[in-house]
């Protein structure tokens, strides 16, 4: 059974010196992005979503610790699990559920689906389904950052098997020479697809050694601590903008649901993983923990109150995609 390494009771004291008030705004961006996730697993099965959604519940605290550091020009680019920092970073919700529906007022105008949201008013800039691209993407993005001397950074966002990939090392090596500002974000959920990193060809290679070999800074940090990776994330871009150098950071995280779709593993009897390690993982959940932390310093009453307005909200935006348009004929050929 793959187990945390870090201690599964979460510890939020570093956050006491923090208003109530950022409190707050941290628990409601879990909340919406944990509630969002919880109504597309309930209604997928309606087959009113008909693209592949790839489902990142249990990963909630690493886009929204990352995306509190980040501002309006900053920009992430995302793989195929790309619902929760396209949430985090204040996305439309209405046209998140338009699109997995290929609506017309989807973020990709109904075309993409749920691998290939794109905000480009918002910190969230695109995804995509190509295995490692994000990294090509946000390094570029980096580029033009730097050769226009902005005061901004580019995040690639990314999982497991994409270390697997030539393209990784590539622009890797091309952000350390150019001293392009990138942050490198490994979400490490410790399965490409269901193949456990122990078995895979991550166990034949030392990323580290090659990552500090390019003279690149590599960080490790629990992503489902909310606490640690706004922190830790807030010194980190201080780091790359100061020196215009990329960051490596890798986050320990655990997805609970299947690889693609909305199931547990054993709900549709795969046994590449047990029911015990995903039930480990539970007691590590980033939303709940964070909950009860907070619920101390402003009552569970007012945490339930805010709940409330958050699933009225997600209710509502649901119910307005399902009587949304489809795009007509005409829509075709457009953007392509």
């Amino acid at each position: 059974m793959i187990k945390s390494p870090y201690k599964l009771k979460k510890n939020f004291s570093r956050l006491n010196n923090f208003k109530n008030n950022f409190l707050i705004k941290i628990y409601k961006s879990l909340y919406l992005c944990r509630n969002v996730e919880e109504l597309i697993k309930k209604v997928y099965p309606e087959q009113k979503m008909r693209t592949p959604t790839h489902l990142g519940i249990g990963q909630e605290a690493i886009s929204v610790g990352l995306s509190l550091n980040l501002n309006k020009n900053d920009k992430i680019f995302c793989h195929h699990r790309s619902h929760l920092p396209y949430i985090a970073t204040g996305g439309d919700i209405y046209k998140l559920f338009c699109e997995l529906m290929g609506k017309k007022d989807g973020t990709s105008g109904g075309k993409g689906g749920s691998v290939h949201l794109c905000s480009t008013k918002k910190t969230y800039f695109a995804s995509t389904a190509i295995l490692g691209q994000s990294l090509g993407l946000a390094v570029g993005a980096g580029l033009t950052i730097k050769l226009k001397k902005k005061k901004s950074i580019s995040v690639a966002i990314f999982g497991n098997a994409s270390l697997e990939e030539g393209i990784a090392y590539e622009v890797l090596n091309f952000s350390s020479l150019k001293r392009i500002p990138t942050l490198f974000v490994y979400e490490n959920n410790f399965y490409s697809t269901e193949m456990p990193n122990y078995k895979g060809y991550l166990k034949e290679i030392n990323y580290k050694k090659t990552i500090n070999s390019l003279r690149i800074k590599y960080i490790k940090i629990d992503g489902n601590n909310v606490a640690d990776v706004y922190l830790k994330i807030k010194k980190i871009k201080k780091y790359i903008k100061k020196t215009s150098r990329p960051v490596f950071v890798e986050f320990i995280t655990y997805r609970w649901l299947e690889h693609c779709g909305p199931f547990f593993d054993h709900e549709v009897q795969r046994n590449y993983r047990t029911k015990s390690e995903i039930f480990h993982w539970q007691k590590s959940c980033p939303v709940q923990n964070f909950r009860n932390y907070l619920k101390k310093k402003i009552t569970e009453k007012k945490v339930e109150n805010i709940e409330k307005r958050i699933n009225k909200f997600i209710d509502f935006s649901y119910q307005k995609a399902l009587d949304a348009k489809l795009p007509n004929k005409f829509d075709l050929l457009k953007n392509v």
